[in-house]
């Protein structure tokens, strides 16, 4: 079993890779120990998905949650933390079990059980591998989101991908821009939407925004290793390229050379 620990303090990581290490009957292999949500979102872009992580709530940088909202996890997570007060957005988080620290070996074994009787669960099925293998070698194309239905007022309209600016979040809630400036709210998340769309059409350029590339005018360097883009309507927000995304920004872009 492949495991990613994702957790702050040395000593909490140190004794939780050696109680794994222990464990009767179980083959497992620390793959990495991560201590911040920044360490978190490299290591998802460079690698695999591990089998199971196992990680902290409060890491040095933020909340473990904004992994989440910047790449996707698909491994099924046991959280270990000393607050008890995070359950709820745990489990809706691929939480796959809920430990307090310290951990108690009795707790761990039940986790690790659980994760065992379950894990035909958190396997993709042979027909999801053959279509992604169909994808990867041309024979089959994923079918992408072309219109979004929106409420506005007491009615609904259909919103066409050509006639939005971009999207974006404000204060933990999703907008769909139109190239008239209206916004209209969607019932997902940024990352949920950002899954639905082309990627040869869409950046996702930082956490709060994802820019189309008809919206670009140009782009340039900016602060701290930053791209700042100039989208072709002045909107009242900054579109900064977030440093983790420049290089692929420029190759979306068309930029050949990092």
């Amino acid at each position: 079993m492949k495991v990613l620990i994702i957790e702050d303090q040395r000593p909490a990581a140190k004794n939780l890779t050696k109680m794994l290490g222990a464990l009767e009957g179980e083959r497992i292999r620390v793959l990495d120990v991560l201590r911040s949500v920044k360490e978190a979102v490299v290591w998802f872009k460079n690698h695999a998905q591990p089998d199971l992580i196992f990680m902290d709530i409060e890491l040095t940088d933020g909340s473990c949650f904004e992994i989440f909202q910047e790449v996707q996890v698909d491994a099924p997570v046991i959280f270990t933390t000393a607050f008890d007060d995070y359950m709820i957005e745990a489990f809706e988080n691929n939480g796959l079990a809920y430990l307090l620290k310290p951990v108690d070996h009795k707790n761990l074994v039940k986790a690790i059980q659980k994760y065992n009787d379950l894990k035909s669960q958190f396997t993709r099925s042979v027909g999801q591998q053959m279509e992604r293998l169909l994808q990867a070698v041309g024979m089959t194309k994923p079918i992408y989101r072309s219109r979004w239905l929106v409420k506005t007022g007491h009615s609904f309209i259909s919103l066409q991908n050509e006639d939005i600016y971009l999207f974006f979040t404000e204060d933990g809630v999703s907008f769909a821009m139109t190239k008239a400036f209206k916004k209209y709210i969607l019932d997902q998340s940024l990352n949920k939407i950002e899954q639905q769309l082309d990627p040869v059409l869409f950046f996702r350029i930082n956490r709060q925004m994802i820019v189309p590339l008809q919206s670009i005018a140009s782009f340039q360097p900016f602060f701290n290793h930053r791209i700042k883009i100039a989208l072709k309507q002045d909107i009242g927000k900054d579109a900064i390229v977030s440093r983790e995304r420049v290089q692929a920004f420029k190759r979306w872009m068309g930029e050949i050379n990092d």
